[in-house]
């Protein structure tokens, strides 16, 4: 579920290889130039939405708060009609949404590489993360104080456990997928392969009867506060018998 590169780098990293290609000074080939254009142009394109994020209340429908957006670099594309949302600070890969149609888009791998996960930091900034499959959703749980990495698609499942092989993260997970039958299904399959590694996690409705974080964000906020508290403290109670389920302070 990844590109040829990254699953060689993968491959190393599990293994202890050594890139010794790459060791010395590097020529960069016309192919590797063309990259480095693409991700600068990128970046601008991110910069220039970011500048005019002020044209659209969208976000703002969507329950966002003005320091949410400002804090996740949210954009705005008045040419195209359509908001901008990239995946991390470094600015080099972004999703955009119609406004109109709803349509997502994602720029061409040629010019920006393969798809990250959003927000792939949380996997070694946080103890407990909520798995969720849009960034409006990861936003809306990180607004109301949990920490979250959206999957993007079916295919970022692969992602995610690709990132968990090779970080060797020891976050727990708190699987909230949609409540439609799409995401249910991929929420039982990340499920399975969780068990399988041995790592921690529990599936938890955070949406109660919407479909999603981000509709019960619009719906009531605080509602969806005290579903991401109750979904920590279900987790921990699921492994009361671990050494490290409880700090001191808890």
């Amino acid at each position: 579920g990844i590109e040829g590169l990254e699953a060689a780098k993968l491959i190393a990293e599990m293994y202890g290889i050594t890139d010794t290609a790459s060791e010395g000074k590097q020529k960069i080939t016309p192919k590797a130039n063309k990259t480095i254009t693409s991700k600068q142009g990128i970046m601008d394109y991110i910069k220039a939405c970011i500048a005019d994020i002020g044209k659209t209340d969208y976000f703002l429908h969507r329950g966002l708060s003005k320091e949410t957006i400002k804090k996740f670099k949210l954009g705005y594309d008045e040419k195209k009609g359509c908001v901008v949302i990239p995946y991390s600070s470094k600015l080099d890969y972004y999703q955009t949404r119609s406004i109109e149609s709803k349509e997502f888009r994602k720029p061409p791998s040629s010019e920006a590489g393969a798809e990250p996960l959003w927000n792939t930091k949380a996997l070694t900034a946080s103890n407990t993360v909520f798995i969720v499959e849009s960034p409006i959703c990861a936003m809306s749980i990180m607004q109301c104080g949990g920490a979250a990495i959206a999957l993007c698609g079916t295919g970022g499942i692969n992602k995610l456990l690709a990132e968990i092989k090779t970080k060797k993260t020891k976050c727990a997970f708190i699987l909230c997928m949609d409540n439609d039958e799409p995401g249910q299904k991929a929420q039982h399959e990340l499920a399975n392969q969780l068990f399988e590694l041995n790592i921690k996690f529990i599936p938890y409705n955070i949406a109660d009867e919407c479909k999603d974080a981000n509709e019960l964000l619009m719906k009531d906020s605080k509602q969806l506060e005290s579903n991401i508290k109750a979904a920590v403290l279900e987790l921990r109670k699921h492994y009361i018998t671990e050494k490290d389920s409880f700090d001191a302070s808890e």
